[in-house]
């Protein structure tokens, strides 16, 4: 039997690649991109890290046994690497090898890193953004799919134990660990290293079993509705409190524990509470977040995301306007997910079934692949 449709968190999943996406286009047009902009775009990544665990154990966590681990990974890649390899070849037949927008040098290993997905385990940025540096995220999350069986099971026993252990242990190792290396490689440590980062995958997966205890909360539809909107303003309360506090947390508790909050986890909690509350579907704004064409572009936000620098690049190139290069993007991330992305959907599909008597969910909340910076 398959699990529900959450489509009202898909078409929040556009939200934030826009957002991403908006922030990034900054820095191709006239003017700057501020660090204190209205939304961190590093904390969309948390909110679609945290996402994807949620919406994995949605659809998985009664068919993880039957599909298998390995399986599972490899039906999991499959979702991340059409897309992506054909960013990679596309940029390289497009562009000259050494005019490729990139930091540092461009070389033929930071190429092969990047393909492989392997280039978020760098300490070196310019590693880490090499060819395509969206790409870094889908590296990380290549590492929680990995790591989803173990964690799945560990949180159907003890979701609270599961959610709280691994975040306790990162929370003391930015606290207690001095930094090392120079202040780039460190933040590529907090910003981009899968170990760091997996405790915001894990506490999506933690906060659905955990959902089953509000299923039955009792409330009109207009008491929902206020929760929804609600819970939206905690996200931008709690993200515009960040910058403010920048000085502070260096001062008081540490330039680590600072970099860890601004740069990864500042708005994690009130994600955390959006995805509950809008998972449970009772609201006026979950019905207008489920209209086709909202939940379209939250299925093509993963597309969105991955094009949107290269495409903001060679807009540059070309001499388009940042508009005409955003444009562009949700065009071409249209046609990447008709073509490329959901074909490939569909083979997972049917190779998830060959060989089975049974029936099992696969997708339920569009694509959570994860849209980054």
């Amino acid at each position: 039997m398959s699990a529900e449709r959450l489509n009202s968190l898909t078409s929040l999943r556009f939200f934030a690649a826009a957002a991403i996406a908006t922030f990034h286009a900054g820095f191709f047009g006239q003017t700057p991109a501020r660090p204190d902009g209205w939304f961190l775009a590093n904390h969309a990544v948390s909110f679609f890290f945290v996402l994807s665990g949620f919406i994995l154990q949605h659809s998985y966590r009664d068919s993880l046994n039957e599909v298998g681990a390995a399986r599972f990974v490899a039906l999991r890649a499959t979702r991340l690497y059409p897309v992506h390899l054909f960013i990679i070849v596309a940029l390289l037949l497009i562009v000259p090898f050494n005019e490729i927008e990139v930091r540092g040098t461009l070389t033929e290993w930071r190429v092969l890193a990047t393909a492989f997905l392997v280039q978020a385990w760098s300490l070196n940025r310019d590693v880490n953004f090499a060819v395509n540096p969206p790409a870094w995220s889908i590296s990380v999350e290549l590492f929680f799919y990995s790591c989803f069986p173990l964690i799945s099971r560990a949180a159907v026993r003890r979701p609270l134990l599961t959610v709280l252990a691994p975040l306790a242990a990162v929370t003391c190792f930015v606290l207690l660990v001095p930094p090392v290396g120079t202040p780039r490689q460190w933040l590529s440590v907090y910003m981009m290293n899968p170990v760091v980062r997996i405790p915001e995958f894990i506490l999506g997966v933690g906060l659905y079993e955990l959902r089953a205890r509000w299923m039955t909360a009792k409330g009109s539809v207009n008491r929902w509705s206020l929760a929804e909107v609600t819970s939206l303003l905690f996200v931008a309360a709690l993200n515009a409190a960040c910058w403010p506090s920048y000085n502070w947390l260096g001062a008081h508790i540490g330039t680590p524990f600072r970099d860890w909050v601004m740069f990864d986890v500042g708005t994690t909690p009130a994600f955390c509470v959006v995805i509950v509350v809008f998972s449970l579907r009772r609201g006026i704004v979950n019905r207008l977040l489920d209209i086709k064409p909202l939940v379209f572009l939250g299925e093509i936000s993963f597309a969105i995301y991955m094009l949107h620098v290269p495409i903001l690049q060679l807009g540059r190139m070309w001499g388009w306007t940042v508009e005409e290069s955003l444009v562009a993007t949700i065009i071409a991330a249209a046609i990447a997910h008709l073509f490329i992305e959901r074909p490939s959907i569909n083979l997972a599909k049917r190779m998830l079934r060959r060989n089975r008597t049974s029936r099992y969910a696969v997708v339920t909340c569009g694509d959570e692949n994860t849209p980054s910076t």
